[in-house]
């Protein structure tokens, strides 16, 4: 099969067919393929991240179970000093727990402790008594210091190294007072390492990982030890981030997305409660939703194969609505050629093949029509024929009736020369009686004969006038089946205008109907088309029709001419007759050649 475009006709209806229920189908697999991609993406992103929030609110409540567990324990500890004090004098309590890291007691609580790296006390100028070592540390020149001593309430510092130690950690300040008066600083260390754990080992659908923000933008935990303990994240992230950091305060859980250095970037987070505290989980975007990219080159490879096989099937279909459409069409070119024999054979059971049914019955009734027309031609040639022969008998007839009236005429001459003659000479009378008897017995028999032919041409006349009549009768018959023949076309007109109409209906409906009815607006121009072709034939035979009826009637008018020529004819020789029958009724009465005898007998005496 040659497929090269050089060979392709553009404009046959199988080349449009496949043509638009390519795009179709390829409009359709288009719009399915997005619809789903994006419908797909939405769905997918929204639960992964629905996931994601959910695990970072469970998260959020450990979180908030370690500091809570932790804070417990320092409050433990102020009130065994309380209990301490009571039990012993201020000296000796101070020496045992600013010397806490020799004692096994405290030691032991911090081992047992899943989260605390250690404990301490502080005073009021900054010495600090602590878990970590066996001396004091000065701490009174830190923020942390300063903050506990305007604080009326327990809080979690921001990332600092552990006094006393080398270790990250969030500090635990219990401020204790005595009455209205702050008499002691309690307090514990919770590793950055322990937030970390917790925060890191998230993730959202297996990429990125958590971290966690307190209250003044300070990473409390990041997989990268780079943003950890800092604020360089908030630098890093720019405006996206620093209005990240604010929605994040707002005590919501939340989705939200930003830009990091070039790259989408998803995040849920979620507040703590024991502390303004936020954790949160990011990754990138991208890498998130690689399933659903996965989904979306499959989708592009699914859609191809579809475009091929609606293709293939775009072809089979297109040739079974063209095939019986291009046989209707060579038949019709057959048809125009002249050949009425002609025949579609279409075994559709669709509009297409009622299509074919109708223009059978229009062939037949065409070539019925034309046969009827023939016949009809050749009967008026005959007619025209019957009707010069019968004029040429006519012609005949007449000729012979004024050969005998002039033979009539001339015997009247001789007989008046020979009444002359007798007048003038008696003498000559007896001589000539002989020859005017025998001249009166030839007048008398071409006056019987004049009379035969009048009355044989008579009859003849009479003739020709029913064979006119009857002449008459068969053209207006012919009239009148040229006028039902007229009708018949009209009426196939008037199907081959409703066809149009109904087409051009059809075409409007498929207009509406957009990409989806542009194969159904292609085949209603194609009928459209065969309508109007249609029409045009039928105007053509009305023409035709019309035509042959002007000849009728002017064939018609011939022959009433002709009959009243012929009318006029039998007048005259009805008028010659009685002129024959006065000379024989002459004769009759008396004038015979008996009397012609007795005359020449006298002229002899």
């Amino acid at each position: 099969m040659d497929l090269s475009i050089d060979k392709i006709n553009w404009q046959s209806i199988r080349t449009k067919l496949i043509i638009i229920i390519s795009i179709l189908v390829l409009a359709l697999i288009l719009l399915s393929s997005v619809f789903t991609y994006f419908q797909s993406r939405s769905i997918l992103e929204e639960s992964i991240y629905q996931a994601a929030l959910d695990k970072v609110q469970n998260n959020a409540r450990q979180l908030d179970m370690v500091i809570d567990q932790s804070i417990s324990s320092v409050r433990n500890l102020d009130h065994s000093w309380f209990d301490t004090r009571t039990t012993l004098d201020t000296e000796l309590a101070r020496e045992l727990y600013f010397n806490m890291g020799n004692n096994e007691h405290f030691a032991t609580i911090v081992e047992e402790h899943p989260y605390l790296s250690s404990l301490f006390i502080v005073d009021l100028n900054g010495k600090m008594g602590t878990t970590y070592t066996e001396d004091e540390v000065d701490i009174s020149e830190t923020e942390v210091f300063q903050r506990a001593l305007e604080s009326k309430e327990i809080f979690l510092s921001d990332p600092v190294k552990t006094p006393g130690g080398e270790e990250d950690a969030v500090l635990i300040m219990e401020p204790y007072y005595v009455g209205d008066q702050l008499a002691m600083i309690f307090g514990g260390s919770i590793p950055l390492a322990v937030f970390n754990q917790l925060s890191t080992s998230m993730d959202i659908n297996g990429e990125g990982s958590g971290f966690i923000i307190n209250e003044n933008n300070y990473v409390i935990a990041h997989e990268n030890p780079e943003y950890q303990g800092n604020q360089s994240l908030l630098a890093a992230g720019g405006a996206q981030m620093e209005a990240l950091f604010e929605k994040m305060k707002s005590d919501v859980s939340e989705i939200e997305f930003y830009d990091l250095l070039g790259a989408e970037r998803g995040v849920a987070f979620a507040p703590l409660e024991s502390v303004d505290w936020q954790l949160a989980i990011q990754a990138n975007n991208a890498n998130v939703m690689a399933p659903i990219t996965t989904m979306r080159y499959m989708s592009i490879l699914i859609g191809i194969i579809a475009v091929i096989i609606g293709m293939v099937v775009a072809y089979y279909i297109a040739g079974y609505i063209s095939k019986p459409i291009l046989k209707l069409r060579d038949s019709a070119n057959v048809i125009a050629g002249g050949d009425l024999t002609e025949k579609v054979e279409i075994e559709n059971k669709d509009e297409i093949g009622e299509l074919a049914d109708a223009f059978n019955q229009m062939v037949d009734n065409i070539k019925k029509l034309v046969v009827n027309i023939n016949d009809s031609a050749l009967r008026t040639d005959k007619t025209g024929e019957e009707l010069k022969d019968t004029a040429a008998q006519t012609s005949r007839s007449i000729d012979n009736v004024a050969a005998s009236v002039e033979e009539f005429s001339a015997s009247i001459e001789e007989v008046a020369a020979s009444a002359e003659e007798f007048a003038s000479s008696s003498t000559e009378i007896n001589e000539n009686v002989q020859g005017i008897t025998n001249y009166t017995d030839q007048v008398n028999e071409l006056a019987v004969s004049g009379l035969e032919e009048m009355q044989k041409t008579e009859n003849e006349m009479e003739e020709v006038m029913d064979v006119s009549a009857e002449s008459i009768d068969k053209i207006n018959n012919l009239n009148e089946s040229a006028g039902k023949i007229n009708g018949i076309v009209n009426m196939i007109s008037a199907i081959a205008e409703q066809t149009n109409l109904l087409a051009l209906n059809a075409a409007i409906e498929a207009a509406r109907a957009g990409d989806a009815g542009r194969g159904f607006a292609v085949v209603a121009d194609e009928i459209r088309e065969l309508a109007e072709e249609t029409k045009g034939s039928t105007d053509e035979i009305r023409n035709l029709v019309d035509d042959l009826q002007d000849e009728i009637k002017d064939t018609v008018g011939v022959i009433n001419n002709t009959n009243e020529q012929i009318k006029t004819g039998a007048a005259s020789v009805s008028e010659t007759g009685k002129t024959f029958n006065n000379i024989t009724q002459l004769s009759a009465l008396g004038f015979s050649n008996k009397t012609l005898i007795n005359i020449g007998r006298s002229s002899k005496k």
